[in-house]
């Protein structure tokens, strides 16, 4: 009983995150170039934090490449509180 409400609450959280990255697709198409720009230099700066504070970007990049949207989901709720709260 235990796995069937389980496996249905992780495909409502990977439904979230589809939905949740179809409206960031759909912000980002209707960007002029300035605001693009300033979500490339925002994201710069964010991978650049997280490589000081020891992250593998392009090692992570590649692990999530090669993982199911259930599997991403996993792994972002794995990053500790301390790490998050770094990147701001």
């Amino acid at each position: 009983m235990f796995q069937w409400l389980k496996r249905k609450l992780q495909l409502k959280a990977v439904e979230l995150q589809r939905q949740d990255i179809q409206r960031f697709l759909a912000l980002l198409k209707g960007m002029t170039d300035h605001k693009m720009g300033m979500v490339v230099a925002v994201a710069t700066g964010i991978r650049l934090r997280m490589e000081e504070h020891g992250h593998d970007i392009e090692a992570e990049m590649e692990a999530v490449n090669s993982a199911t949207a259930e599997q991403c989901g996993q792994v972002m709720m794995k990053v500790p509180l301390e790490d998050r709260v770094a990147l701001r």
